[in-house]
């Protein structure tokens, strides 16, 4: 594709815009040309075989030039014999003379500006004839190659189709109609009940192993009880042998029904198992599913969910309105953004109004809140605190009310009177502003001041005068 593009670079600037007018991003853009198609390729194979009719004009041309020089000798020559029969030839034989001479000079110029311009037309035909056979060479050895390419893909692409649709087959019918859904989280769940059903398959070869002894030691007891069948009757033996043998028996019969009844009751715990497991299996399908849509749920609704959205879309509001308050007392000099996801940190991704401050007078780069002066950081907390005010109440009761305490001691007497100003205009919008200060000069702005001091342990309030 490299190959392609550096071709396409030398192609002058014509015929690039027939190809495609805007150089593409993805290589598979490439196919969706249609210049050159066939038939403009046959015109320039035409426009390269029409060479030689050019060559043949450019070779009379040559000859025109040779016979003009012959002329032009021949004038020479006439000019001669002219001047020395001018004494022998009357004046209007010379002037007739004179205005052929001018007729066959002004034919010879002419003939020479067009001997010019066929030649520069020649040769601006060779040479484009020549760029567009190599520019076609190019064009068709990247062509064959992109054609190759994408051969070989489609049949790669082709091939692990038949591949994964042969492994589908072989699956059952049940996990066929659900492998459309599967997805990785499906697919660890899937190994998880695998790993959790291990056990159970061990328990299920016990209970077929016993199943065998029992089958085992029934068949015995059967063979056993042909065998006494078939004594004769001349083989008794005495009484008491007998009642030996036959209390031998009846221990021997114990211990196997014992036997059997341990097996018979670990048959039954096994199939009580199962129960259980099919049960287990159950409950946790229903509690993986609840436990998928309640994380489906919380994420939606967690910190990066829906609380991030409203943190931004209020954030945005709140920046919006600190900066028509700061607007003011700053003089339009100071402005508030929020830092951008590209320049935040890990810790800073998730921080609520993470700002920072453009100071016209100081350049165009952020500032961190962190590193402001401290007029600014209380005009910038000022702003912000009427800001949330103004928004929290959105919908609902207004703010009529704040309460500013000290924070004016790091204004110069300019930032105070901005301050001052600021209060006054937001008096407007506010019934009530108390602001405390311990600064004299700054109270005596406001009309409305009360003093308060401590006497003997308590707090007096007194309403200041005007002086």
């Amino acid at each position: 594709m490299q190959q392609l593009r550096n071709a396409y670079g030398n192609i002058q600037s014509p015929y690039k815009e027939r190809i495609i007018a805007i150089t593409p991003a993805e290589d598979i853009a490439w196919l969706t040309t249609v210049f050159p198609t066939e038939a403009d390729l046959e015109t320039l194979q035409q426009e390269l075989m029409g060479q030689s009719v050019h060559e043949s004009y450019l070779s009379n041309l040559r000859q025109e030039v040779d016979q003009w020089r012959d002329l032009n000798g021949q004038k020479k020559l006439v000019q001669q014999q002219l001047m020395q029969l001018a004494l022998s030839i009357d004046v209007k034989r010379a002037e007739r003379a004179r205005d052929e001479k001018g007729a066959i000079e002004r034919q010879r110029l002419t003939l020479d500006s067009d001997i010019q311009q066929q030649a520069r037309a020649y040769e601006l035909e060779k040479g484009f004839i020549q760029h567009a056979g190599s520019e076609r060479r190019r064009l068709e050895e990247s062509f064959q190659q992109s054609h190759t390419k994408l051969e070989v893909e489609k049949a790669t692409l082709r091939e692990m189709k038949r591949t994964l649709q042969s492994y589908e087959e072989s699956l059952p019918e049940d996990w066929q109609m659900q492998i459309s859904s599967l997805n990785t989280a499906g697919l660890k769940v899937l190994e998880q009940r695998h790993n959790a059903l291990a056990l159970y398959e061990q328990w299920q070869e016990d209970l077929r192993s016993a199943h065998l002894s029992k089958a085992t030691c029934e068949h015995r007891i059967d063979e056993l009880n042909e065998r006494i069948a078939s004594y004769p009757l001349d083989a008794h033996r005495p009484v008491v042998e007998v009642h030996g043998e036959l209390e031998n028996k009846k221990g021997l019969l114990g211990q196997i029904d014992y036997k059997r009844s341990e097996v018979n009751q670990q048959l039954a715990r096994m199939e009580k198992q199962q129960e259980q497991r099919l049960e287990l299996e159950e409950h946790k399908r229903k509690a993986d599913r609840l436990s998928y849509l309640c994380k489906l749920l919380a994420d939606l609704l967690g910190r990066n969910g829906l609380q991030f959205y409203l943190l931004r879309r209020a954030e945005k509001t709140i920046v919006e309105l600190a900066n028509r308050t700061l607007n003011g007392l700053s003089h339009s000099r100071m402005r508030l953004e929020l830092r951008r996801d590209s320049d935040a940190t890990a810790t800073q991704t998730n921080k609520a109004l993470d700002l920072v401050v453009y100071d016209d007078d100081t350049g165009q780069h952020a500032i961190p809140i962190g590193l402001v002066s401290g007029s600014q950081r209380f005009r910038i907390a000022v702003s912000l605190a009427l800001a949330i005010g103004r928004y929290t109440s959105h919908g609902a009761r207004q703010v009529e009310s704040v309460i500013i305490d000290e924070g004016f001691g790091s204004l110069d007497k300019a930032g105070r009177d901005d301050m001052i100003q600021e209060f006054n205009s937001l008096r407007q919008q506010l019934s009530r502003i108390v602001l405390v200060s311990h600064q004299d000069e700054f109270a005596n702005a406001f009309p409305s001041r009360y003093s308060f001091k401590l006497v003997d342990g308590s707090s007096y309030v007194s309403l200041m005068e005007d002086e």
